[in-house]
């Protein structure tokens, strides 16, 4: 049996330099999920990020849209019915959203909002009752808080988080 030249000994030390500074390589800004020890990563543009939950004793519905602008997560749209423990009181309540502020239906609606949450945000849930949080057509669920972050990521980084997505679809 013959032992490996210098040549192939040379071309392992040299692929494997070349295959970790690859691994480094920033090559896109993705959102990043972190929901319970679950990391997920969508790709930005982010097209949809919809959190829907019931709120307070009367169990209503509240519809809030968030978009990313300029690396930040920001409220698109809000639709909370009026009245109930802990919601808007008036029109008043909901201005510092800097959008338009409406009541249509028996709720406040708030579209074109431009407020922002910054490059990241955490996403508290406990006083939520059947949440869902939407992305992409993609449904996160978590049993605690939902951390949302605006990151870059090396492309092996975010193969092996898709790939641990489609992973556990296929064993759901």
């Amino acid at each position: 049996m013959r032992f490996l030249g210098y040549k192939s000994i040379l071309i392992f030390i040299f692929s494997t330099i070349l295959l970790v500074s690859l691994t480094n390589v920033v090559v896109f800004k993705v959102l990043k999920v972190i929901a319970d020890d679950n990391v997920l990563y969508f790709k930005l543009p982010v097209r949809n990020i919809t959190l829907i939950y019931k709120h307070s004793y009367l169990l209503t519905e509240v519809r809030e849209v968030y978009e990313v602008r300029n690396d930040q997560v920001c409220v698109k749209e809000v639709v909370w019915p009026i009245g109930g423990a802990g919601a808007p009181a008036s029109v008043k309540d909901l201005e510092y959203l800097n959008g338009i502020v409406e009541v249509r239906g028996g709720n406040y609606v708030v579209t074109n909002a431009k407020y922002c949450l910054g490059g990241g945000f955490t996403l508290d849930t406990e006083f939520m009752i059947d949440w869902k949080l939407i992305i992409d057509g993609y449904e996160v669920r978590s049993s605690k808080e939902v951390e949302l972050d605006i990151v870059e990521v090396s492309w092996v980084q975010y193969l092996l988080a898709r790939l641990g997505v489609y992973m556990s679809l296929l064993y759901k």
